[in-house]
């Protein structure tokens, strides 16, 4: 009984998430990508047999596990996860067993690995995508489940079209049909076009894009002296000529399908041959072969009708691109997973899509379903792959001969007396392993009638005779290619699991760009019929794929974003008109990649000027509001809020109710921008104000959502957003560091937010308390200055000595730099924080008295006075990790908060605009998240991270302007959202920065503080 009980007990535990539902965050794809691959197959292992919604499946304490509105809903039990505290969330303790009472899976523990993965999981933030968890096991949604003429009205799934090409006004712009799509485009957003580069810029940039190489001296001085109408484009026919055109164009295709001369398994064996298939890539771009033949080619050109003999040749290399499909492990085994990685490059590569996400149940987001995924998987499990060897296992195995039949025959005959000599030294070494057990008993040595002599002897025999094999193969030319396997269906692998099979699926194409099959009983792999359905003309999606890849190398940014995701997670394309224009001109013209970079580059839109943005900003004073300011009760008006306060949210049960805004709205300055009382000094400054209220950030936890405002990130250490400023700016004042932060109190995550983590040191934020001493050891210990000089000219020479002594270290030099900026300070930082000689009415302007030395007030003249002598960016904290703006209790909490900061904000925006300091000091108002609009405690509100509001002011914003928009309630953004990501890139490229190319070199990878995403939201720009 007490094992029921105890049972019982476990299971009830996963009863539900953290009380507040209205928290959880927005799942970005990087988390539901992680979910997707960790998270979701072990619950469909471990979990859904008892906790699924099938109709074989138990449902135990209540509890389903099978789709987010389930899990959300909860069971018998209380809550036990807290997004974003997994040490505080009872799931982890339990996954741990930890506690007795308290095991799940009940018998046998997760994998410390897997154990790991959910503690992520939930530092993430629990996210999931919507849809259900599972299929039914072993039970896939049948294709009537998808309404596949509806999923054929998405963009990328329609027919390509050839659409008119737009009239335009400024004809004598437009160089070619290409110029006449750009700017219509232009001129409907209401934008002119860049001049023309250069043609010194043109050379280089049109060699750079076709070579990766600079031009030579000699060939800019002769294009500069061409002064004939058709000089550029006979530069650019010279290019594509050039022979290292191939080797650019073919390493951006070799880019694509992860090659490498080694094998990138463990052991990462190299391979013999591999330089063959980046040959044939290389010559394939420098003879502009077809890119549908190229295709069709890398994926059946050994099935492929064939010319000549090295027609034929080639043609077997090209299946190199199959061939070099990722290994795993040290054997030649664990083919699924070549055949799963295989699928996902296809899947990307060609199509744009991400069909591997359909492995272990049907795709989430776009229609393909599970058995498509394993339609496709037939065909590649029927085809054989050549196997290059490991370290343990230095035998290659299956390359393809390349010569006549004869030697193809000679070298079948080599490897399968190989194999046989290969395990029969296994089988006598597990023989000569038992009777060696045998010996150290007092038995007789025999197994099967043979001693452990006689073994010892044909073992020794064995490795002779492989050893000799191994160094006389036949001298036969091969590559590492694949040929024909065995033909057949695979069988459906229920939840991913090769040992877990279904009935089998017949081998075809994905159902909603046709849904071609194979002939039944055909006696090949498919691979064939594959290769063809990909470059048919009625498949929408190879030609636009290819096209904007091309585009994207020439200009940067592809017309999709998304190159490798065309599906409804990826960027819809900024063009489309133009996309299937160029798709079908791609095609008409033969599939001709050099044709199309012809018809990119001689526009006009490649020949502009790549003009940056002069800086608007030249520094930043950076409000941050701790603990989350209501956005319902402050800039975000909702008057629905009022009309349904007190009533639950509508159709969810157990719902809290909503609360209306404690502060009254109203319509402020000449904007009318409405902006509650709880502000009304700075109210009084709506016209400068450039409102964000469609704000979203990743995370509803404040430890989490403070380090994505500040960092970019909201799972790991990154650098501040102020020491990515003062690393791409530097400083204008020597004695006075780029970066300052005004707090006094530590807010949430501590001083990572002001942390230069893997930037040089001196890009940290110096930290400036209230107080008597604002910096520790600002003020000289040294009995004289004459002293101290003597004491700092000795460090001086030793570290410049160590500095010698160790070149190449730019964390040493930067360190070096931060002790001589902090005796710089020592004379500049007092003056600074000296307020003796601002006027009274200043001093009241900030709400501040003379002789005050601490509060907000005396935080926003300080920064004043330190942008005034060249500090960059100056962080204003107001209030800790403590009695800040956090109020789930009671919004009235908010008031006091408000009092603190209202008027020395606005009297700042006043000061620095009667200095002419607000002309070129963006001024930026924000907390880590917002609010939401039902109750928390009984008059408060919780953490909010889909919708929430801030504001710029001041240098190259357009004040008295209100962007984006959230829904009737203020819970999620409907128009115009600004991610915290958007929201950097736009303060950097305000301060000059492109986001993309502000970056640093770390662990491999070129970082930056908008990781992979951002836009610049240029709506509200001046």
């Amino acid at each position: 009984m007490r094992r029921l009980a105890l049972l019982s007990l476990s299971l009830g535990l996963f009863g539900g998430w953290a009380a507040a539902q209205a928290d959880e965050p927005i799942a970005t794809p990087d988390g539901v990508a992680f979910f997707e691959q960790k998270i979701r197959p072990v619950l469909a292992e471990h979990c859904l047999k008892c906790h699924g919604g099938g109709p074989t499946d138990k449902i135990k304490g209540g509890l389903r596990l099978d789709s987010r509105s389930a899990i959300r809903k909860g069971g018998d039990g209380g809550p036990i996860i807290v997004p974003g505290d997994p040490e505080a969330s009872r799931l982890i303790q339990a996954l741990r067993h930890d506690d007795d009472e308290l095991k799940m899976p009940p018998k046998q523990p997760l994998s410390d690995r897997e154990i790991a993965d959910f503690v992520t999981w939930v530092k993430l933030g629990v996210p999931d995508p919507s849809e259900a968890l599972a299929a039914t096991p072993g039970q896939p949604a049948e294709r009537s489940a998808i309404d596949w003429a509806k999923a054929r009205e998405f963009w990328s799934f329609r027919p390509i079209t050839d659409p008119a090409v737009p009239e335009v006004h400024d004809q004598a712009w437009a160089q070619n049909d290409v110029d006449r799509f750009l700017r219509a485009k232009l001129a409907a957003k209401g934008l002119s076009p860049a001049p023309s580069a250069s043609k010194r810029t043109l050379i280089r940039r049109a060699t750079f894009d076709l070579t990766g190489l600079p031009p030579t001296p000699e060939e800019v001085d002769a294009f500069l002296a061409d002064e004939s109408p058709n000089a550029f484009e006979s530069v650019v026919d010279r290019l594509l000529a050039s022979p290292h055109y191939g080797e650019r164009w073919g390493r951006h295709w070799l880019d694509l399908v992860r090659y490498a001369d080694t094998s990138g398994c463990n052991s990462d064996y190299p391979v013999p041959s591999a330089h063959k298939y980046r040959d044939y890539v290389i010559d394939a771009f420098n003879r502009d072969t077809p890119f549908d033949r190229f295709v069709q080619e890398q994926v059946a050109g050994d099935l492929l009708p064939h010319q000549s003999e090295a027609e034929r040749v080639e043609q077997i290399v090209a299946t190199g691109y199959l061939a070099i499909a990722r290994r795993f492990g040290s054997h030649n085994n664990e083919f699924h997973l070549t055949y799963e990685d295989m699928i996902d490059n296809l899947g990307k590569t060609v199509l744009g899509l991400s069909i591997s996400c359909a492995r272990c149940h049907n795709h989430k987001f776009d229609p393909i379903p599970q058995r498509d995924y394993y339609a496709i998987y037939g065909i590649l499990q029927s085809t054989k792959y050549a196997f290059p060897g490991t370290e343990i296992y230095q035998h290659p195995k299956d390359f393809v001969a390349l010569g006549t039949l004869e030697e193809a025959e000679a070298l079948r005959t080599h490897e399968t007396r190989l194999d046989e000599v290969s395990r029969q030294v296994l089988k006598l070494g597990v023989e000569k392993k038992a009777l060696l057990a045998l010996e150290k008993t007092n038995q007789a040595a025999v197994l099967k009638g043979r001693t452990l002599l006689e073994v010892r002897a044909e073992l020794g025999d064995a490795l002779d005779l492989l050893k000799k094999l191994e160094n006389d193969p036949p001298d036969v030319e091969k590559a590492f290619a694949a040929s024909e396997g065995t033909p057949g269906d695979a069988k459906l692998q229920r939840k991913g699991d090769p040992k877990n099979e279904g009935d089998p699926v017949p081998r075809g194409f994905l159902q909603v760009l046709g849904g071609n099959r194979v002939s039944e009983g055909s006696p090949t792999s498919g691979r064939l019929e594959l290769a063809r359905w990909l470059t048919a003309k009625d498949n929408p999606l190879t030609a636009r794929v290819m096209v904007n890849r091309i585009w994207q190398h020439h200009f940067g940014r592809g017309i999709v974003a998304t190159p490798n995701d065309f599906g409804t997670r990826g960027q819809p394309p900024t063009h489309p008109e133009l996309l299937d224009w160029l798709a079908t001109r791609f095609i008409e013209e033969g599939w001709s990649v050099k044709a199309m970079h012809r018809r990119l580059m001689l526009t006009r839109g490649y020949q502009m000027a790549s003009v940056d943005d002069p800086a608007r900003a030249k520094r930043v004073i950076f409000l941050y509001m701790s603990g989350g300011v209501s956005h319902l009760d402050s800039f975000d008006p909702k008057p629905r809020l009022v009309a349904d306060q007190g009533k639950p949210k509508a159709n969810v049960p157990g719902a809290r109710p909503y609360l209306p805004p404690f502060w009254e709205f109203q319509p402020r300055g000449q904007c009318g921008t409405e902006i509650s009382n709880l502000f009304p000094n700075l109210a009084e400054s709506a016209d400068e104000l450039c409102l964000i209220r469609s704000m979203h950030g990743d995370h509803n936890d404040h430890f989490q959502a403070t380090l994505g405002i500040h960092t970019g990130s909201v799972s790991v250490a990154r650098p501040s957003f102020g020491s990515w400023v003062s690393y791409g700016l530097g400083t204008v004042n020597q004695n006075l560091p780029s970066f300052v932060v005004l707090a006094p109190r530590l807010p949430y995550a501590g001083s990572q937010v002001w942390s230069a983590d893997f930037l040089p040191g001196c890009h940290q934020g110096t930290r400036v308390l209230a107080g008597a001493e604002p910096i520790p050891d600002l003020n000289r210990r040294s009995p004289s200055p004459r002293i101290q000089q003597a004491e700092l000219g000795l460090l001086d020479r030793l570290n410049q000595r160590h500095q010698h002594d160790r070149p190449g270290e730019p964390a040493l030099a930067a360190r070096i730099r931060s002790f001589e900026t902090a005796f710089g300070m020592q004379q500049a930082m007092p003056d600074v924080l000296d307020l003796t000689r601002e006027t009274k009415a200043t001093l009241s302007l900030y709400g501040l008295e003379r002789g005050q030395t601490q509060g907000f007030a005396w935080q926003c003249l300080v920064a004043r006075r330190m942008v005034e002598r060249g500090v960059r960016f100056v962080e204003l904290i107001d209030s800790g990790s403590s009695n800040n703006w956090d109020s789930h209790a009671d919004m009235k909490a908010h008031g006091p908060m408000a009092r603190n900061v209202d008027r020395p904000i606005a009297g700042l925006l006043r000061d620095l605009k009667s200095r002419g300091l607000l002309d070129d000091t963006l001024v930026v108002w924000t907390s880590e998240f917002g609010r939401t609009p039902t109750t928390d405690g009984p008059t408060g509100r919780s953490h909010q991270s889909s919708a929430y509001s801030s504001w710029l002011a001041g240098a190259g914003v357009k004040g008295g302007l209100v962007h984006g928009k959230t829904d009737d309630y203020g819970a999620k953004v409907v128009e115009d959202g600004v991610h915290v990501h958007d929201f950097h890139a736009t303060i950097l490229h305000l301060l000059g920065f492109d986001h993309e190319r502000l970056t640093y070199r770390h662990a491999g990878r070129d970082f930056r503080l908008t990781d992979v995403e951002g836009r610049v939201v240029e709506e509200i720009l001046a």
